[in-house]
């Protein structure tokens, strides 16, 4: 199932990294990653690997071995935003009559957010 906007070859490579890091829970490094996706050059490898980190699907950091990461996206959560915040001109305090319990508006947080 291919990806759009995602190349075939960028897609074998985060497929790759992803196997890769599940079975030995490190990441690949250019040279696996060259010879894991017979790719020609480590080069070609170091080009992929830069469009996949522009695009945000991978961290590296330039300082650490093997610093592959990918990113997926996390689980989220619809939170209501409930009420109104006065900054500057005061607001009435709202009663039993003009209170409404449907959220106005919501906001969609990562998961990892709510406590």
């Amino acid at each position: 199932m291919r990806k759009i906007g995602l190349n075939t070859t960028r897609e074998n490579i985060l497929q790759f990294i992803h196997g890769f890091i599940d079975e030995r829970g490190y990441s690949p490094t250019v040279r696996d990653i060259l010879k894991g996706c017979e790719i020609s050059s480590t080069a070609v490898v170091q080009y992929h690997l830069d469009v996949l980190e522009k695009e945000g699907r991978i961290h590296r950091d330039p300082e650490i071995f093997r610093s592959i990461r990918l990113y997926q996206k996390k689980s989220t959560v619809i939170v209501p935003i409930l009420g109104t915040i006065a900054a500057g001109t005061p607001i009435p305090v709202p009663n039993s009559d003009n209170w409404t319990i449907p959220a106005a508006e919501t906001i969609e947080v990562p998961q990892d957010m709510i406590g």
